[in-house]
């Protein structure tokens, strides 16, 4: 995917009073470079550790993100992101209704089958992140372990 086509995605959500942006050679960043998408404000992680960023910079720098892919328990919906903190709703990607969270599916305890069967075929997590970022290119494609919150 040529760079000007590949969208800038929001990854995770603020916990405690830090935003960990993943490094660009985490699995992570490999996951959306192969994708073909952009991880929003990766300038400011290096390219092996993790970015801890404020709201505020989060704010400022990733309000205009094309998509917001989350990593968050017990988040439904839209709703219930907003209800997390208000602010989540001005982000665009979040006004478009382009966010995707890892919890398909989910067991009777909480735990989600990205953490579990994720980790040993990271090819359908792959899959799910290209028919995210581009879904032409995957348009008959189940999904394994994302949805997109309404």
């Amino acid at each position: 995917v040529p760079d000007d086509q590949r969208p800038v995605v929001l990854w995770n959500t603020v916990f405690g009073d830090a935003w960990a942006f993943p490094a660009l050679n985490s699995y992570t960043g490999e996951l959306m470079r192969n994708g073909g998408g952009l991880i929003a404000l990766a300038e400011l992680a290096n390219e092996d550790s993790t970015a801890l960023l404020s709201f505020e910079t989060v704010y400022e720098g990733a309000l205009e993100a094309d998509l917001w892919i989350l990593n968050a328990f017990a988040t439904p919906n839209l709703d219930a992101l907003a209800a997390q903190d208000a602010r989540y709703a001005d982000f665009a990607a979040f006004q478009s209704g382009s966010v995707w969270n890892n919890d398909l599916i989910v067991n009777e305890n909480g735990g989600t089958d990205f953490f579990e069967r994720g980790a040993a075929f990271p090819q359908l997590i792959l899959a799910d992140i290209i028919a995210i970022l581009h879904p032409e290119l995957l348009p008959d494609h189940d999904f394994n372990f994302f949805r997109q919150l309404d």
